[in-house]
């Protein structure tokens, strides 16, 4: 399988990180992220590099230094891709991701792993829990806007 990223296209800051925080990314995120790739062939970006923040970013930014994106469970990503659609489709249908929410305002994708089955959402003003057909159809609706 081919590599389409490097631990740095999930970091932030330029601060060096731990061993623990690199393996997480490998793990969580690059290899699953590369297999997405191979079904949708077209690159996925981590979008503005929000993979892996710092717990003290995260405070400097006003928010809880608990967010997933701090690595203290598996991690969190925001990613983007020229057809969020399919890349919706795939990440529901086929990635280990289980908390994947759309950001339809911005465009992204947030994905985790903070539930214990898999759970899609869309994100206005808060995360609102939806089925397949609704999570789809606000992808689709905003790509034709």
């Amino acid at each position: 399988m081919n590599n389409y990223f490097s631990i740095s296209d999930f970091c932030i800051t330029d601060e060096p990180l731990s061993l623990e925080i690199a393996d997480k990314i490998l793990e969580n995120f690059i290899v699953p992220l590369n297999n997405v790739i191979e079904i949708i062939n077209l690159p996925i970006i981590v979008s503005k590099k929000s993979g892996y923040r710092p717990a003290w970013y995260e405070e400097q930014k006003g928010r809880s230094a608990l967010s997933e994106h701090t690595f203290q469970g598996k991690g969190a990503a925001d990613i983007v891709c020229a057809d969020m659609l399919t890349l919706g489709r795939i990440l529901a249908d086929l990635s280990p991701f289980t908390r994947i929410c759309y950001y339809p305002n911005n465009n992204f994708f947030h994905v985790d792993y903070a539930m214990k089955e898999q759970f899609l959402f869309i994100s206005r003003d808060y995360w609102k829990d939806v089925e397949k057909d609704e999570f789809l159809n606000e992808i689709n609706s905003s790509a034709l806007t």
